[in-house]
């Protein structure tokens, strides 16, 4: 009897043509072109005790293509995949175990990237989030969290708008969607 296994792109890829396009651009910049040496860029370094953040490049946009049942509402599997991953992590790379995650990041632009990382509570409590839904009653702290626009890219190169101009410089740089409620977009938007 032979016995087949479909492999799952859940850690080190990303989607790069949707709603959650930033999640796997940022995966896929880190990896092939942030290495000193290799690509061109000083995000990445290949010796540890150098770096300042740790990034865990696993996918929430791919776990829940992957694990989730439609209709279910069964956030489990997901919660599971990250808290193995840490698990993993933090027994084999004594980087997480000094600081307990703290300086470790995880990227999620779909909305159940909080719930997932709920899972693991280091990694909840400890560690960074950079969250598209920066969302406080999701659990998003300012104190360590960061927000992240998402960019929707239908066929997954980015446009000319978003790429570094070497002749225009932008004095402020902001971004927020949906409409004018709360008292900080107005502020915002005087300034």
């Amino acid at each position: 009897m032979e016995k087949r296994f479909k492999v799952s792109p859940l850690v080190h890829n990303g989607p790069c043509k949707d709603i959650y396009t930033i999640e796997g651009r940022f995966i896929h910049e880190m990896e092939n072109l942030g290495g000193r040496g290799g690509g061109g860029g000083w995000f990445r370094t290949s010796e540890p005790g150098e770096a300042h953040a740790f990034f865990m490049p696993f996918s929430v946009t791919m776990m829940v293509a992957y694990l989730y049942k439609e209709g279910s509402y069964d956030l489990r599997p997901l919660g599971r995949v990250v808290s193995d991953y840490v698990g993993v992590i933090s027994s084999k790379h004594p980087f997480w175990n000094r600081t307990n995650g703290a300086d470790h990041f995880m990227l999620s632009c779909h909305d159940w990237g909080p719930h997932a990382s709920r899972a693991n509570p280091q990694l909840y409590t400890n560690s960074i989030r950079v969250l598209c839904n920066a969302n406080t009653t999701e659990g998003f702290d300012p104190r360590k969290d960061v927000s992240l626009p998402e960019i929707n890219l239908l066929f997954g190169d980015l446009p000319t708008q978003l790429l570094p101009s070497t002749t225009t410089t932008r004095a402020h740089l902001a971004f927020f969607a949906g409409g004018l409620h709360g008292p900080i977009r107005p502020i915002l938007l005087r300034h």
